[in-house]
């Protein structure tokens, strides 16, 4: 079962996929100015690579992300969400990345790596 790990923002949205065994590859980050336009690439993606699950970092209350994960789960139904601290991803992000990685996307596998470990142990 294929897992997506979302790291949002409000103009870039980091992408990692698991999609065989305990693998974890980054994917090119999505850069949109409309959120309807983000969603559309994302469930491009859902049905690409066979996606269950999309993994969200959990963003921070009051910001206009929480509508955006709202309108996740209208657009894609039948695909699992789950939102997950991402609490000193985008900081552990930016000491891995080096000058010129792309720290969404970093952030994104992280997120996703958390999700699959908190699995293992259950």
């Amino acid at each position: 079962m294929a897992v997506l790990g979302l790291d949002l923002g409000e103009r870039r949205i980091g992408v990692a996929a698991n999609l065989v065994g305990s693998l974890v590859v980054e994917l090119p980050t999505i850069e949109y100015s409309v959120a309807t336009a983000a969603v559309s690439a994302i469930g491009l993606l859902v049905h690409e690579r066979e996606i269950a699950t999309i993994v969200v970092g959990t963003p921070r209350v009051g910001t206009p992300l929480e509508s955006f994960v709202v309108l996740l789960v209208d657009r894609l139904p039948g695909v699992e969400l789950v939102q997950l601290d991402e609490a000193l991803t985008t900081k552990e992000a930016e000491r891995q990345a080096g000058t010129s990685a792309d720290t969404d996307a970093i952030a994104a596998r992280l997120i996703l790596e958390q999700y699959l470990a908190m699995k293992e142990q259950v």
